[in-house]
């Protein structure tokens, strides 16, 4: 699995860009620089998933459980392509978190 984590210097926007399978460890990894990316700082939340093919159970919940004490600071997340079980992730992420969800298919349908 690869992943990065990067800071829109232009919009309060973290993304996330996924590429193969997530595992637990990266799951960790990659929460937790999502999280450092937020800092005190009220953001949207992009999830890169085109080319994510899936993720082990241990890595959504890692994300859950490191985003959880800065959901507040997260307006919205907005999903980028993705099959459909691992947008299913999103969508658990998301509810999990209270907020709000756009689905989108590609980069350059961002709001």
């Amino acid at each position: 699995m690869s992943f990065s984590v990067t800071r829109d210097p232009g919009k309060d926007r973290v993304i996330a860009v996924f590429a193969g399978h997530l595992s637990d460890e990266d799951g960790k990894a990659s929460a937790a620089q999502f999280s450092n990316a937020i800092g005190n700082d009220e953001v949207e939340a992009v999830f890169d998933i085109v080319d994510m093919d899936s993720y082990e159970p241990e890595a959504r919940q890692a994300w859950q459980k490191t985003l959880w004490p800065v959901r507040k600071r997260i307006r919205q997340i907005i999903l980028v392509g993705g099959g459909p079980l691992v947008r299913i992730g999103g969508m658990l992420l998301a509810t999990a978190l209270s907020a709000k969800l756009i689905k989108v298919k590609s980069r350059a349908e961002l709001p």
